[in-house]
C-alpha cells in the first residue's frame, strides 16, 4: 500500500528545480521489518516519471516487499552531475528514513529502469555521491539494474561536451568500477533490447566474473527495452522470477 507521497528526500533542496522534483512515494507490505526496493524509473535523463514503475511495485508488495520509487531532476533543466547526486540522495534518504516505515534499512536493494538501470549501477558502484549524503555503498544489500546503460551514459556524455555516438568508460561508467565491486549485482536486460545493451551488460558481467565478484545476468528472450519492466506482476514473469531469487538468496 502508499503510505507516503511527495516526500522531498533533500534536508536542503540545491534548487527550486530539485525542490519541486526530488521526492519519494514509499509502498509497504502488511508486514513489518520489511525489506526495501529503491526504484529508479527511465526516460534517458531527459524524462519518465515514477509510474513506470507500477508493476514492479505491484510485484513486490505481494512478494512481502517495500519500493520508494523515487524521482529526480531531468535533462535539459539540470545537468551532469544532478542526476547521479539525486538518486544517491533518495538511496541516503531510504536508510536513514525506511524504519519509520516498518521497513528494514540494513535489507536494502537498488534498481531501476534504462536511466534508471544507468543510476542504479553508478549509485552502487561511485561511493563519490553516495559519500556526500554521509552514507556508502557497502550499506546496500545489492542492486539490479535493468537494461541500463554500462558505459557513460549518453546524456553524461553530451552535458560533458562528449560526442554522444562515443562510447565513453570513465569515472561515470558503470564499467569504469568493474574491477571493485563492493556488493552483489543482479544484470536484467531484454534479448530484444536495446542495440548494444545486451552486450554492454554481458562485458560488465564478464570483467566482474573476472575479478570472482558475486554477479548474475539474466538475458530474457523475447523482451524488448520495454517489455522488460513492463511484465513483472504477470505471476510467471521470468525478469521478476530472476529478480526473486537474486534476493532471496542475499536474504537467507
Amino acid at each position: 500500500m502508499l503510505v507516503a507521497q511527495d516526500i522531498c528526500y533533500y534536508q536542503t533542496p540545491p534548487d527550486d528545480y530539485a525542490a519541486q522534483k526530488c521526492t519519494v512515494y514509499v509502498h509497504r507490505p502488511e508486514n513489518d521489518n520489511y525489506p526495501v526496493f529503491v526504484y529508479f524509473h527511465g526516460g534517458g535523463l531527459e524524462g519518465g516519471g515514477r509510474g513506470e514503475g507500477d508493476p514492479f511495485v505491484e510485484r513486490m508488495i505481494a512478494e512481502g516487499f517495500g519500493v520508494v520509487t523515487a524521482e529526480y531532476r531531468v535533462s535539459p533543466q539540470a545537468k551532469y552531475p544532478a542526476y547521479n547526486e539525486d538518486a544517491a540522495a533518495a538511496v541516503a534518504w531510504t536508510i536513514e528514513n525506511i524504519a519509520e516505515y516498518g521497513g528494514d534499512p540494513t535489507r536494502l536493494f537498488v534498481t531501476g529502469h534504462s536511466a534508471g538501470g544507468y543510476l542504479t549501477a553508478i549509485t552502487c558502484l561511485d561511493d563519490r555521491h553516495l559519500s556526500k549524503f554521509g552514507h556508502h555503498i557497502t550499506e546496500i544489500t545489492g542492486s539490479i539494474p535493468t537494461s541500463g546503460q554500462m558505459l557513460t551514459h549518453f546524456t553524461i556524455r553530451k552535458d560533458k561536451g562528449i560526442p554522444i555516438e562515443r562510447p565513453t568508460i570513465d569515472e561515470d561508467a558503470p564499467l569504469f568500477y568493474a574491477h571493485d565491486v563492493k556488493m552483489p549485482m543482479f544484470l536484467l536486460v531484454g534479448g530484444d533490447d536495446m542495440a548494444a545493451r545486451v552486450e554492454e551488460n554481458a562485458l560488465m558481467a564478464a570483467v566482474c566474473k573476472k575479478h570472482e565478484f558475486d554477479i548474475e545476468i539474466l538475458v530474457v528472450p523475447g523482451r524488448d527495452h520495454g517489455t522488460i519492466k513492463d511484465r513483472y506482476a504477470d505471476p510467471d514473469d521470468p525478469a521478476a522470477a530472476g529478480i526473486l531469487a537474486f534476493v532471496r538468496r542475499l536474504l537467507s
